[in-house]
């Protein structure tokens, strides 16, 4: 196998995301089912999955935690009206 290809059980120890072997278990069956779902690239030979720098790389672009928070500059919208229902309305004008 060429030495740049890892497998799941590496690209998880190379990441350093599991704390027992337990956990993993777990992350290796997590990345592969995000292979499976199409959301991350590999290359399975015979019965393993393997990735290479460049899928490992765009695994965890694809997976980074990224917020874009925009802040609104639009003063056009009116503010809302909170209206009476008509027995509420019946009330107060009582």
């Amino acid at each position: 196998m060429t030495p740049h290809l890892l497998t799941l059980e590496g690209v998880v120890d190379s990441w350093g995301i599991a704390d027992s072997e337990h956990d993993r278990d777990l992350c290796v069956r997590w990345l592969a089912d995000q292979i499976r779902a199409k959301r991350i690239t590999a290359r399975k030979i015979r019965r393993r999955w393997y990735l290479n720098p460049a899928d490992q790389a765009a695994a965890l672009e694809a997976f980074a935690n990224r917020r874009t928070v925009t802040a609104s500059t639009d003063d056009t919208v009116a503010p809302r009206k909170s209206s009476l229902s008509v027995a509420s309305q019946k009330l107060r004008s009582a």
